[in-house]
């Protein structure tokens, strides 16, 4: 009980989305407390009612851990316990076990889909019951932008994974972040989006969902047609995002442009490209030590590496735009999600792995050299000092 109350107070009192429970037992969708919070205030939960609203949301916490635990002795029954004895050496089971064992304790992870959809039901019926003058209209658009957020955050945790490729994006939640969301000229692309956007998450979330355990029970059996399968589920479900997407993108680029001039719709276009490839844009080794040394190096040494790395960004974001349009073209034209291990034995993509592969050996090269190019102007000292920073 201490435990559960712990997690509890934690979840209630943190600033950023926290998960109560392993997302390894694929209990989804997971509604964060920023995200309730969002809801209640959109279908106009009056401020007096706010204590029964934090209590609604810690009972749905509450039975989403005991939940887990209640998932957790699935998994022993379908025998987690004896996989982790056989990998820890303190027990035997022969690969043909392994593998059915393996696939058993996923299959059970779907036993908490019920539970998961029954308590989210429960939240947003409770919720709403406290509205005292009810519009629909109001609450199914409420209810349309909770879903949207929660499976569309769920599938944003894979970010940096190199297949990913905005397969979660949600452009609401971006112009939100960029402090976008409040502009009048925007408010009828917005609308529009989440018309479009809630229509194809309300659709689609289950086969999301069954996605991921039914891709992890493909790899453990070793099952190319299912994976391939998967994937073109995948790639169906993103053409369909990114086509609303790209829209959203352009109109809004267009809107920033008319109202506050091209380099507002440049870094607009900018901001968005890091949100389709976070894995690709997150700041790298060169940058990682470019900023040390602007922060502890003599200011001759940082007109150098400042104009090494005036060099080096333009040239490495011409190779991520060239690896950005690979990834998309694989998807959109080939159907088919370029660094999927099932790929590696597919001759029909045998072209396009080819170009990932050059891209990112230069990419690679590229950063490398550049590192050092920038530790040739540090001292040994500086240099251990920089790497430790860059690791870090």
């Amino acid at each position: 009980m201490r435990v559960t109350a712990v997690i509890m107070t934690l979840l209630i009192t943190a600033s950023s989305p926290a998960r109560p429970v392993d997302p390894e037992h694929l209990i989804d969708p997971f509604v964060t407390r920023s995200a309730y919070e969002s809801y209640c205030r959109q279908i106009a939960v009056g401020e007096d009612e706010s204590e029964i609203t934090r209590l609604l949301y810690e009972d749905y916490v509450q039975q989403l851990v005991e939940l887990q635990a209640a998932s957790e002795q699935r998994a022993v029954a379908a025998g987690a316990d004896r996989l982790a004895e056989a990998y820890e050496g303190r027990g035997f089971m022969s690969s043909q076990e392994l593998r059915a064992t393996r696939i058993a304790v996923q299959r059970s992870y779907t036993k908490n889909w019920p539970d998961t959809d029954r308590l989210f039901d429960e939240l947003v019926e409770g919720t709403s019951a406290m509205v005292s003058a009810p519009e629909q209209d109001r609450l199914d658009r409420a209810l349309g932008d909770l879903r949207r957020r929660i499976v569309l955050e769920s599938i944003r945790r894979n970010g940096q994974d190199r297949t990913y490729a905005g397969d979660g994006l949600d452009v609401i939640e971006l112009l939100r972040k960029e402090e976008l969301d409040g502009l009048p000229s925007l408010q009828d692309v917005i609308d529009q989006y989440a018309t479009r956007v809630n229509g194809h998450v309300a659709s689609s979330a289950a086969a999301e969902r069954s996605s991921q355990v039914e891709g992890r029970i493909a790899r453990i059996g070793r099952d190319r047609d299912a994976s391939m399968e998967i994937m073109r589920g995948r790639v169906d479900r993103w053409r369909v995002l990114q086509g609303l997407n790209e829209w959203a993108i352009d109109t809004i680029a267009y809107v920033l442009d008319s109202e506050r001039g091209p380099e507002s719709a440049v870094a607009w276009r900018t901001r968005t490209r890091a949100e389709y490839f976070p894995w690709l844009h997150r700041k790298d080794q060169a940058e990682r030590i470019h900023g040390w040394v602007v922060r502890n190096a003599e200011e001759p040494v940082r007109n150098e590496v400042n104009a090494i790395m005036d060099s080096y960004l333009p040239r490495r974001d011409v190779l991520r735009q060239e690896f950005e349009a690979l990834l998309i073209r694989a998807r959109s034209e080939h159907g088919v999600v370029l660094g999927d291990s099932v790929l590696e034995s597919d001759p029909e993509s045998a072209e396009l792995r080819a170009s990932h592969l050059r891209l990112t050996g230069e990419l690679s090269l590229l950063e490398s050299r550049t590192v050092e190019q920038l530790e040739s102007h540090l001292t040994p000292g500086q240099r251990a000092a920089a790497r430790r920073s860059s690791v870090d």
